[in-house]
């Protein structure tokens, strides 16, 4: 199989887990979002030692490590994976909607937009409604992630709407390099009518389940919204857990 072109600078490492789990590093900085997790739901559980078979794809992990979650649903967050990370890390910084620290719970209810500046990235958050009628109040946040020269968008399991859209050009402008969005967001008139206005560049497919876990079908779901989808977004590509992005 040919490999692809990097899509974004070089300088970037950006690496795929299973579901909705993605690693991004520049430099001795690394970023780890909602990849400590369960196999709830017809998902998978984060494999032991996720470090480890990261490091097998890069030429030098990172020395400091921070976490991310989009929320603490538990496809995207376990917190004995979070424990264990964090006794091998202990310095790393935990940024949820329900901040977490060193095993501690502190709400936060503010729905204001974040933003952290974390030395190689800035991390902007936007609060944001899960998508689906059961799960509105559930604290969540989809995030952007900025570099000098680039800007990628982890959707998580948001409702995306012109709003959203909206904000995310007024708080970051210019061209964004990358989207992760779910196949129900890819399927929702809302959620294309989002891709349409904010043009990024490339459209990940993320948050499937190792194969041997899809038990519900997800794939074969995906594909049949693939198929459907106008054309002005035909350019959507799928990952495949457990690796490179970029």
């Amino acid at each position: 199989k040919e490999q692809s072109t990097p899509l974004i600078s070089k300088k970037m490492y950006v690496f795929h887990t299973v579901n909705a789990g993605i690693y991004l590093q520049e430099g001795d900085y690394g970023l780890l979002i909602d990849a400590l997790h369960g196999g709830e739901g017809g998902f998978s559980r984060t494999p032991n030692e996720i470090m480890k078979h990261i490091s097998r794809h890069t030429d030098s992990l990172a020395t400091k490590i921070d976490l991310a979650f989009t929320h603490l649903h538990g496809d995207h967050f376990n917190m004995e994976r979070v424990s264990d990370f964090m006794d091998k890390y202990p310095s790393a910084e935990i940024y949820a909607p329900e901040m977490w620290k060193s095993g501690i719970y502190t709400y936060e209810s503010s729905k204001r937009i974040r933003d952290a500046d974390l030395g190689r990235f800035h991390l902007i958050a936007f609060p944001t409604v899960h998508d689906g009628k059961e799960y509105t109040r559930v604290p969540h946040q989809s995030l952007m992630l900025r570099t000098s020269d680039q800007q990628q968008f982890i959707c998580g399991d948001a409702a995306l709407d012109m709003s959203l859209a909206r904000d995310i050009q007024k708080n970051c402008p210019g061209t964004i390099k990358a989207v992760f969005v779910n196949l129900f967001q890819l399927a929702s008139k809302d959620g294309q009518a989002f891709l349409k206005e904010i043009r990024p560049q490339h459209i990940f497919l993320y948050h499937l389940p190792f194969l041997k876990d899809d038990v519900y079908a997800y794939r074969k779901i995906a594909e049949g919204i693939i198929e459907k989808l106008p054309q002005e977004l035909n350019y959507i590509q799928v990952l495949e857990a457990m690796q490179p992005v970029f």
